[in-house]
């Protein structure tokens, strides 16, 4: 069953009488989900770094067997240059900073009133605002990976560049010369662990667009980066 709010008819009316009133209604910007522990640099909400040196990633969806979470931390960790022996999975909380676009894309369209169509399309703006309203964190429809990925590698990425720059700047190097490799950052014999900078990291200004690497993780390798053991379902341990 449908649960109707008022909220939620004066925007359906929105769309479709027109009525441009209802549209600020509609919130426009979202806080990352609370719950950042002290001792701990955030990167945004899906990744953070503890002065410990572990890598946080959190995970919105439910485990059911498929290994997603392992999946997206998987692709955080190359994107970082992470030592995979750091990696958590922590479960993250239903927040419109989580919402699963690509299936309200999908599903959207079924609930438009009778006689309007909808183009299934997760970069459409309507459907952004609408999932992040109602918190649309769902785990359905093979969605987790392609849905999530591009947000996962954007976190890591910008966290990357953040991290070399704060070590580029102790070293008087081009951060354009240093790079993150296991959990280090490098520039030539030189290396700073991640744990050292990601607290100065965060106050730096966040690259817009994050600087991805040329060697996508599209199609994720088999073996992990550097001398780290295999990717072991992050998971499992918890659940036995």
């Amino acid at each position: 069953m449908a649960l109707i709010t008022r909220r939620g008819l004066l925007i359906t009316a929105a769309a479709g009488a027109g009525l441009t009133v209802a549209w600020t209604l509609w919130p426009r910007r979202y806080d990352d989900p609370p719950g950042f522990a002290e001792g701990e640099a955030a990167f945004g909400a899906f990744l953070r770094i503890a002065t410990n040196g572990t890598v946080i990633v959190g995970n919105p969806h439910c485990e059911m067997g498929q290994g997603t979470g392992t999946v997206l931390a998987q692709i955080v960790a190359e994107e970082l240059g992470a030592d995979w022996r750091t990696i958590a999975l922590e479960p993250a909380p239903p927040a419109p900073v989580f919402a699963n676009n690509r299936l309200a894309s999908e599903w959207m369209p079924l609930l438009m009133p009778t006689g309007w169509t909808l183009q299934p399309d997760e970069n459409d703006i309507l459907i952004k605002r609408w999932a992040a309203m109602r918190d649309f964190v769902v785990t359905a429809g093979d969605t987790e990976v392609t849905a999530y990925e591009p947000g996962y590698r954007a976190a890591a990425a910008t966290a990357r560049a953040m991290l070399c720059q704060v070590a580029a700047d102790r070293w008087g190097a081009a951060v354009e010369e240093t790079d993150t490799r296991d959990g280090f950052v490098v520039w030539g014999n030189e290396k700073l662990r991640f744990a050292e900078l990601a607290e100065e990291a965060v106050g730096y200004p966040v690259p817009d667009p994050a600087p991805l690497r040329t060697t996508l993780p599209g199609n994720v390798r088999a073996e992990p980066i550097g001398d780290a053991p295999p990717f072991a379902r992050l998971d499992l341990p918890a659940k036995v």
